[in-house]
């Protein structure tokens, strides 16, 4: 009884076998893979989109890692070229002034102004680098000024213009350099006037205003005549002198060492 069970069975199982290797060969199971691959494909799809957006979540973890280096790099880079741009200017502003032919011969002491205010210059060396109280300060053949107060490391420079400022100068002709006259130039806080002028003396818009060696080197340029003032009544003459050097926009000024 069991044999025959057993010869059935295996007939059953022989000839279902075969009828699905005819099924295959006729292509009756094409649909049904094509069924069961869809979800197969979309799960391969969904780890290769996950696979993929994790790759891009390391990629951008470096490539930020990798801008702030960059602009790290950009920042030491931009600090470089200020100082060697800071540091070319000074050499050609020592180059132009060691061109200069000046009357006297004295060390002079390069410095950087770092504020205006008032009728004064402030300026970044002070005792330390050689400055002493009462040391001129020019710049090409113009005079800035004279060191009226100064620490270690900062100097205040009073200018012409400064209220109360008294120089001895001499009004030379332009372009010769003819003297013409002699005065004493006043400071009145945001301008210059010549005083003391002999009537006898004749002085002419344009003319040069120049330092005559009292207090300052000799033959330093503190202004040109602007406007002459009339002088009804005055025992002497008097004009208004221009700035032949903006000192707000100052950049580079040299003190002289004595």
């Amino acid at each position: 009884m069991r044999k025959s069970s057993t010869t059935e069975q295996f007939f059953l199982f022989g000839l279902l076998a075969f009828i699905l290797l005819l099924i295959e060969s006729l292509g009756f199971t094409r649909p049904l893979k094509s069924t069961m691959e869809i979800p197969i494909v979309s799960i391969k799809s969904q780890t290769f989109g996950l696979n993929t957006f994790l790759q891009y979540l390391a990629g951008w973890k470096i490539d930020k890692d990798e801008i702030i280096r960059l602009r790290a790099q950009v920042n030491r880079l931009s600090s470089t070229s200020a100082e060697l741009i800071s540091l070319s200017a000074e050499n050609a502003a020592l180059r132009q002034q060691l061109n200069v032919s000046l009357s006297f011969s004295s060390e002079l002491i390069a410095a950087s102004p770092i504020g205006f205010s008032g009728g004064q210059l402030t300026i970044d060396i002070g005792r330390h680098a050689g400055v002493s109280d009462g040391a001129a300060v020019i710049l090409g053949r113009s005079l800035i000024g004279r060191v009226d107060r100064l620490s270690e490391n900062q100097s205040v420079v009073l200018l012409p213009i400064s209220e109360g400022e008294k120089i001895s100068v001499a009004v030379r002709a332009t372009p010769t350099g003819v003297k013409k006259a002699s005065g004493l130039l006043i400071g009145q806080g945001d301008k210059m006037i010549l005083d003391k002028v002999s009537p006898s003396e004749e002085i002419s818009v344009g003319d040069l205003v120049m330092t005559v060696g009292e207090g300052f080197p000799r033959d330093l340029v503190v202004g040109t005549i602007g406007q002459i003032i009339p002088a009804t009544g005055q025992l002497f003459k008097k004009a208004q002198v221009d700035q032949v050097v903006d000192f707000s926009n100052v950049e580079r000024v040299f003190v002289v060492k004595f």
